[in-house]
């Protein structure tokens, strides 16, 4: 049966999700897939790199979304009321690799943990731009947005916990 890094990547991340990372082995995940290890190495160097892989999904995931809205020539407001929309579907569309990115974060490898970190700064400063663009023009109130812009993830971020697409 042909197999994909993809299929690998969601299996991994799906199994990461129900048992954990430090839980999973290799092993279950070459089974689930119904391959040998080494197609599984074929694909990727071992189960760290899946891990790095997932983390760099989950970002990229975002990153693309955020940089959609920028673009839209639209009132501050509707682009925050896009962003917060486009962030929701990102997690609940790449619910496994999303809740692993936050989950498992602590086993990333420092030189990527430390990438990651880079990635996620900029990506808050430009929701932080929003709302400070907002104020600017008067779109918004003056707000002290750091913790606005953390209100925001803390809502959006959670969803991957309670959200359930078959419950109310």
């Amino acid at each position: 049966m042909p197999i994909s890094k993809e299929q690998i990547l969601n299996t991994a991340a799906q199994l990461f999700q129900k048992n954990g990372y430090i839980a999973t082995t290799v092993q279950d995940i070459t089974d689930n897939l119904g391959v040998t290890k080494a197609t599984f190495y074929y694909y990727v160097k071992n189960k760290e790199d899946i891990l790095c892989q997932i983390s760099d999904r989950a970002m990229t995931t975002v990153e693309q979304k955020i940089e959609e809205i920028v673009k839209l020539n639209l009132p501050v407001r509707e682009k925050i009321e896009k962003f917060i929309i486009a962030h929701i579907d990102a997690t609940i569309e790449e619910s496994p690799i999303i809740s692993v990115f936050f989950n498992e974060y602590g086993h990333l490898p420092p030189e990527f943990k430390t990438l990651i970190e880079t990635r996620r700064r900029q990506y808050v400063e430009k929701v932080v731009q929003f709302l400070k663009k907002g104020i600017a023009t008067g779109e918004l109130a003056d707000v002290d947005v750091l913790p606005v812009v953390y209100g925001i993830f803390g809502m959006t971020n959670w969803i991957y916990h309670w959200y359930n697409p078959e419950g109310r």
